[in-house]
């Protein structure tokens, strides 16, 4: 998976809410900050609904295939782009193939379709929903 590094070692300035300056991230492709510890923690509180995330990752859906309902140039849903497993590196079977996808991707996906679903507009509706693999 390569270096597990903290978002706070690479020395980045803090903006007033004490969040690193968006300028600083920006010297370094997104990737990298994906092995962060901090990166593993968000998508476990993703997939397992820690702070409730999971339900506002819902209630944001929920307002933009609602909106979206019915737009004839919408013609489907990404709902996470590179999805990444919640932490391999605590359990490294993640990252068998299919396993991750089983295990976390599609129960939040099988309940977030519903929600498209329930939004679509009519039979006639697009109610695609894009799925990538982890």
């Amino acid at each position: 998976m390569g270096p597990c590094k903290s978002i706070k070692d690479y020395g980045h300035r803090l903006d007033a809410d004490g969040n690193p300056e968006i300028k600083d991230c920006q010297r370094w492709a997104f990737p990298v900050y994906y092995n962060s510890p901090e990166s593993f923690a968000v998508f476990g509180a993703l997939y397992s609904n820690k702070y409730n995330l999971q339900d506002k990752f819902f209630s944001y859906w929920q307002v933009v295939s609602n909106r979206l309902s019915g737009n004839k140039y919408v013609i489907g849903y990404d709902p996470i782009n590179e999805p990444l497993p919640s932490n391999p590196i605590r359990d490294p079977f993640l990252i068998l193939p299919g396993r991750f996808d089983q295990e976390q991707l599609d129960p939040l996906y099988s309940k977030l379709f519903k929600i498209y679903d329930k939004n679509s507009v009519s039979r006639t509706d697009p109610n695609i929903m894009f799925f990538e693999p982890g």
